[in-house]
């Protein structure tokens, strides 16, 4: 585990200036200094090669001790929640192009498992229609 956040500190130290121009596009969302660097950190380790995206694996991501500073971004910290999300939308239409140019389609992903897990009683399984048009039933997690 060591290795992997030694190898994705080094692929983060490697990112462009693009990303402080990306992050800097939502700095006036956080009024405080602490907000803005936590913010930094913590879309840098959302970006990152981890494979889970907890404050515990986001904080040593960043170099810190524990995911107090993390959860205080959260939950203390005051910042439009709402604003975020609009400018983000906002970069994403200048980064790709405007809207009459092409589409982006995003499609919820997950792991399908056939069958009945053991032990399990519940709701009926979810349905998928794949790309293929093919139905299926199962268990997704």
């Amino acid at each position: 585990m060591v290795n992997d956040l030694v190898m994705l500190a080094e692929t983060v130290a490697e990112w462009p200036a693009g990303f402080t121009a990306f992050v800097g596009r939502f700095a006036g969302r956080f009024p405080r200094v602490e907000a803005r660097r936590q913010m930094r950190a913590y879309v840098r380790g959302l970006l990152g090669e981890s494979e889970r995206k907890s404050g515990w694996t986001l904080a040593e991501a960043a170099g810190q001790s524990g995911p107090e500073r993390m959860q205080r971004l959260l939950n203390f910290y005051a910042w439009d929640s709402d604003g975020p999300r609009d400018d983000v939308r906002r970069s994403v239409g200048e980064i790709l192009g405007d809207a009459r140019s092409g589409v982006l389609v995003v499609d919820e992903t997950g792991f399908f498992e056939e069958g009945r897990a053991l032990g399990r009683s519940g709701p009926p399984a979810r349905r998928s229609r794949r790309a293929s048009g093919e139905k299926r039933t199962g268990f997704w997690r």
